[in-house]
């Protein structure tokens, strides 16, 4: 099929899974864990472009899904008032449909941050975004094309307690960039010495290469810590209308180093009842959740060293 026939096809699975009745559930699941930080890939932003002739007055370009905005608004219909600390922007293509218009996909990476959280002292600070030097270089329609892929992070400051949040999304189609793009994280923003929550989708299953490098580089895996059965992550057809969970991978990690304690880890997204009127699941991967208990009595990311009177722990919870 040429590139016009794919991506038309492609466009037909954006509408038929429609964001907007998806991201109901998708606030519902968040509303009943209510997270402190929630961490999001392939948050994607589609616009369609009609092309007219030169002579012609030109249209703007026409929004037709934004994950984001539409995922904040439902939340905050909820009374749960999340806000963008980072997004790292990834693919930005334009590219033509078969008998219709051009289609545009912008592609991001996002740590949203729960407000209201002044009663337990809880703070953040210093958010940065990166893309990776390592992508897969390939060719689209004959031309040369990168799948740009990055990083995100904030941190999070109790008192003396600060932990760094990294959320990221590797390499899929290349044995040889993943691993370059996690060492560019655990040499980058991953380098500093106290607590990190590395989460994101790693592409790789547990036992990998990816997998083994984190855990060498002193990372516990919180679904191996706290969680309970196979906790797949992925699997799901594209038009999500899979009968059963149809979850098979796990590829989706929260990984723990430093002065941390993992309370629980679960799967959001999992069960029949979680699926929308229409029969959809609510992402084509379920969602990651884990209560991490930061200790004060350890070292945290460059603060004084501990006092002789040990202090109380902060929880965070990570989706």
């Amino acid at each position: 099929m040429l590139l016009p026939g794919r991506v038309a096809a492609v466009w037909e699975t954006v509408n038929r899974t429609d964001f907007r009745s998806r991201a109901k559930k998708i606030a519902g699941a968040i509303c009943r864990e209510r997270p402190d930080v929630i961490a999001l890939q392939e948050v994607c932003r589609w616009s369609s472009l009609h092309r007219r002739p030169l002579n012609e007055r030109a249209i703007p370009e026409t929004v037709e899904y934004d994950f984001l905005e539409t995922l904040l608004g439902e939340l905050n219909a909820r009374g749960e008032i999340y806000f963008t600390a980072a997004r790292s922007r990834g693919i930005d293509v334009l590219l033509p449909a078969a008998n219709g218009p051009d289609i545009r996909l912008e592609d991001s990476l996002v740590l949203l941050l729960r407000a209201g959280r002044g009663h337990k002292g809880l703070r953040w600070a210093k958010p940065q975004t990166g893309r990776f030097a390592a992508n897969l270089r390939t060719t689209l329609d004959g031309e040369p094309f990168e799948i740009k892929r990055g990083w995100t992070s904030v941190d999070l400051v109790a008192g003396e307690q600060q932990v760094r949040i990294i959320n990221t999304h590797l390499e899929y189609f290349s044995s040889a960039v993943q691993p370059a793009q996690l060492s560019e994280i655990l040499n980058g923003p991953g380098s500093i010495p106290g607590a990190v929550i590395l989460t994101g989708d790693f592409n790789a299953h547990p036992g990998s290469a990816t997998w083994q490098m984190l855990k060498s580089s002193g990372y516990v895996d919180a679904w191996e810590t706290a969680g309970g059965g196979p906790g797949h992550t992925s699997g799901r057809t594209e038009d999500l209308r899979n009968q059963q969970p149809a979850l098979k991978e796990r590829i989706d990690w929260i990984m723990c180093r430093g002065g941390m304690e993992v309370l629980q880890t679960s799967l959001i997204g999992s069960e029949l009842s979680d699926r929308t009127p229409e029969g959809m699941w609510p992402s084509d991967h379920a969602g990651l959740c884990a209560r991490v208990l930061l200790r004060a009595d350890v070292l945290q990311s460059g603060l004084r060293e501990q006092s002789s009177m040990r202090q109380p722990g902060e929880l965070i919870e990570v989706v």
